[in-house]
């Protein structure tokens, strides 16, 4: 053997021995056991997914169920899923989550395949999206619920403000209503700061309502928001109610006999809500309901939210505030036929060309410090004094509606309040004309309704309204100027409404915040008229139900 080859001896034998150990190392550890069984993509992709693997988003912000369920669920037994359903995953979980919109879709397909097991409902292609955060989930829904206007104002308050919870989270910091602004604008939503003063106000005030939340409008908030803020601000200066106890002690048991109502009549009114709060205080304060609204009035009107100008509670008899003398209407032009009594005339230093509500979203009236009077006169006649303050919060809840019906419909320009008329208010002639294109008839139609309410179109009560009134003067023009008033119907008014199907379709739309409204006034009228026909008949007179005198 060559010296060469007795040198590679060795080495061999050394490679031979490190083979064999190598042969006895075991396997080496499962780090990945804690890891899902389905590795996630990184990119968004396609695939294939058993539907038990899926599961609805939990914080999903719409509550209520997809009055279309049925429908869509018919139509994934004959088509399948036509449209891909989005889904993530959060880190470390197992199943997949609906990440922008698809709960509906997903439901349906899993009872279907619970009670078919037909394989075609086995598996479903998804759209992958990998996680990025829970902010980003709950926005996609928000937004993805918003556009197809799946949620109602409850809903979407609710989601907005579990996001701002979220978002807080995430950042480790609070977010004041201007930065949260700022980031719901980052991720993609515009709303703006009044809006989530809204949205805030009425996720943590409003929550004993219950179910009748269902229904509340953004116009409903922003009609009840200043209002309770108002009542805080009395309460707390008119006997040093701290706001907590004013909602555990006033307004829960307000919103929790609402509640309780809904359940049966299905209907939520925010005026009806605002008068209940004000009669709740009242009852507190030991106070007749129409000094509180007077004095609400008055803070209304404050610049500051002082106690200056307001009346102490102990030791101090309440009363209305000095008001000009008032004027009797002469009986000449009353008739039998009105179910609702005439007020008092107002004094003719009033014009009525300044629209009260350029001064107050709560004008008062004759009867409301009339009522207050006899309410002090009557405390020991607990049952007469209901119904004096039934009859005040009827008159203010119909002005409350009134008001907003004529803001939203932009005919508040011509809306005055007189004590003379019917409904407490008259509608003047306008100083521009209405609108008379075809696709802009809410003006018109809102200025007719008005006006058909108010009893203006009967000449005795237009004989009532100020002399100074527009309307009056073309209403009661005799001679030559007689043809004026045809004329002013015709070219600024538009002429009387037409009950159309346009109308139609507007007056029974449950979206329209003015249809709305108008529902609103007309049950306050009927409900002031009830009360009328209720006072004017005695029970025992004889007369048969269903007839009116």
């Amino acid at each position: 053997m060559s010296a060469h080859a007795i040198g590679r001896r060795p080495a061999l034998e050394e490679r031979r021995r490190l083979v064999a150990e190598s042969l006895r190392v075991s396997n080496p550890g499962n780090n990945a056991r804690d890891l899902p069984a389905q590795a996630d993509p990184r990119h968004d992709c396609q695939i294939k997914l058993a539907v038990e693997e899926i599961k609805a988003y939990e914080h999903n912000p719409r509550r209520a169920s997809n009055a279309k369920f049925d429908e869509i669920k018919e139509s994934i037994r004959a088509c399948g899923i036509r449209n891909p359903i989005t889904v993530t995953r959060r880190p470390g979980e197992q199943h997949f989550i609906i990440e922008a919109g698809g709960n509906t879709r997903l439901l349906a397909i899993q009872e279907l395949w619970a009670e078919t097991k037909d394989p075609r409902f086995q598996n479903i292609t998804v759209m992958y999206r990998p996680w990025r955060s829970e902010s980003h989930v709950l926005v996609a829904h928000i937004a993805e619920n918003d556009q197809r206007d799946d949620l109602t104002y409850w809903d979407k308050a609710t989601g907005i403000m579990a996001l701002k919870g979220e978002l807080e989270t995430e950042l480790s910091r609070p977010l004041p209503l201007r930065q949260f602004e700022e980031e719901l604008k980052r991720l993609g939503l515009t709303i703006s700061r009044s809006s989530l003063s809204r949205f805030q106000f009425a996720t943590e005030k409003l929550g004993a309502l219950g179910a009748s939340r269902a229904w509340m409008t953004g116009l409903d908030i922003k009609m009840v928001q200043p209002r309770l803020n108002l009542i805080k601000r009395y309460a707390e200066n008119r006997a040093g109610l701290t706001e907590s106890d004013l909602y555990a002690q006033v307004l829960n048991p307000v919103f929790e006999r609402i509640a309780y109502q809904y359940a049966e009549c299905r209907t939520f009114n925010s005026v009806a809500l605002c008068e209940e709060c004000e009669l709740a205080l009242a009852e507190y304060l030991a106070e007749a309901v129409a000094v509180v609204r007077m004095q609400l009035g008055d803070l209304e009107k404050a610049t500051d939210s002082s106690s200056e100008g307001l009346n102490p509670r102990v030791g101090v008899q309440l009363a209305p505030p000095t008001r000009p003398p008032k004027t009797d209407v002469s009986a000449a032009g009353a008739t039998a036929e009105s179910l609702i009594p005439r007020k008092s005339a107002q004094p003719a230093a009033e014009s009525p060309e300044e629209s009260p509500l350029a001064q107050s979203t709560t004008p008062r009236t004759n009867s409301e410090e009339d009522s207050g009077g006899a309410n002090s006169r009557l405390g020991t006649d607990g049952a007469g004094s209901r119904r004096d303050s039934e009859r005040s919060g009827m008159a203010e809840r119909l002005k409350q509606s009134v008001i907003s019906f004529a803001r939203l419909s932009d005919v508040a320009d011509c809306l005055h309040f007189t004590s003379v008329a019917v409904c407490d208010y008259y509608m003047e002639a306008p100083q521009t004309p209405l609108h008379l294109e075809p696709d802009r008839p809410l003006r018109r139609w809102a200025w007719w309704l008005l006006a058909l309410l108010s009893g203006q179109m009967r000449e005795d009560l237009t004989r009532e309204l100020p002399e100074t009134s527009r309307w009056r003067h073309l209403f009661l023009s005799e001679g030559e100027e007689a043809d004026r008033l045809p004329l002013v119907v015709q070219d600024e008014l538009a002429g009387p409404v037409s009950m159309d199907m346009v109308f139609i379709d507007w007056l029974t739309d449950p979206r329209d915040d003015a249809a709305t409204l108008l529902c609103e006034i007309l049950t306050s009228v009927r409900s002031m008229r009830e009360a009328m026909l209720q006072r004017s008949s005695p029970p025992d007179d004889g007369k048969q139900p269903g007839t009116s005198r």
